[in-house]
């Protein structure tokens, strides 16, 4: 296990060469040694972009420059590179992301018995634009601290977050299929629902990656895309949600928050309609809060 093959795809788009090399640098430099890096370029065909990135690419002989037909999408990239993978394993990293040199030798010893995805928390780095940090911040998503995180850990929030901080065993797309470029938003999220259908999650209690912001920016997305991506997993695992009704209030409430925040009573009214069905879980709820 521990000498096999690791692929790591990094989406790029509207991304200089010269800043997506600290991501390439991050994988390259891993103290596990047996990498490939998948460089998937999802910018328009004709973009200025894309030469640098090729460039980039062909300095080093672990790295494969692969050109998505035009702007698919970061999640088309990503299902584009799994494609090309060739590890046992496939990593994730955007590409204003970096690992930290143990994130991949501290992973790998995990993937044992059920285990389909090793994850763990990181820092957000907030730069100046001179590159200087300004502050550090944690990133975490699974504030539970759980080691083996389950499918029903899932139905109650997103445990993992963002792509860099996953590593899949290759199989899990193999049985469950790829992200769903279908949701406008959250296929990350949908993914790991997905996936923990069938296999578990450890979580390694170790920062291993760096997600980079620039002062006065947040890590936010379209409220109205939100509404529709988390409307749609409901919608597909209903018959789970609704198994356990305080993942399915947890997860109308997420609906209700971004409804609020882009102003649509409609999406907000249903939403609190399906709460009030559940009003244990729904008190149950606002307790904890």
């Amino acid at each position: 296990m521990y000498d096999q093959l690791i692929s790591v795809v990094i989406p790029s788009y509207k991304r200089e060469a010269s800043l997506m090399k600290r991501s390439v640098l991050s994988v390259l430099g891993q103290t596990y040694h047996n990498v490939e890096v998948i460089v998937v370029d999802d910018n328009p065909n004709d973009s200025e972009l894309c030469e640098g990135i090729k460039q980039l690419c062909d300095q080093f002989e672990q790295v494969h420059y692969v050109k998505q037909d035009g702007n698919q999408g970061a999640c088309a990239a990503r299902n584009l590179g799994i494609e090309k993978a060739a590890g046992d394993w496939i990593g994730f990293l955007d590409d204003d992301d970096e690992w930290l040199p143990e994130k991949l030798e501290e992973s790998i010893p995990y993937f044992h018995n059920n285990i389909g995805i090793v994850a763990s928390p990181g820092y957000i780095l907030v730069e100046d634009d001179f590159g200087g940090i300004t502050e550090r911040r944690e990133y975490r998503y699974n504030d539970t601290n759980k080691e083996i995180i389950v499918h029903e850990d899932f139905l109650l929030k997103d445990m993992i977050g963002s792509t860099s901080q996953a590593i899949v065993r290759k199989r899990c797309f193999e049985v469950c299929g790829g992200f769903d470029i279908s949701l406008p938003a959250r296929q990350d999220y949908e993914m790991w629902i997905r996936i923990s259908q069938k296999y578990d999650v450890y979580y390694v209690n170790k920062k291993l990656f760096n997600h980079y912001m620039h002062v006065g920016e947040q890590i936010s997305t379209n409220p109205r895309k939100s509404i529709v991506g988390f409307t749609t997993i409901l919608k597909k695992y209903n018959d789970e949600f609704k198994q356990y009704p305080t993942a399915y209030v947890r997860m109308n409430i997420r609906i209700i928050k971004a409804a609020k925040f882009a102003n649509d009573m409609k999406a907000m009214l249903i939403a609190i309609g399906r709460c009030l069905c559940h009003p244990v879980s729904m008190v149950k709820y606002c307790l904890d809060k």
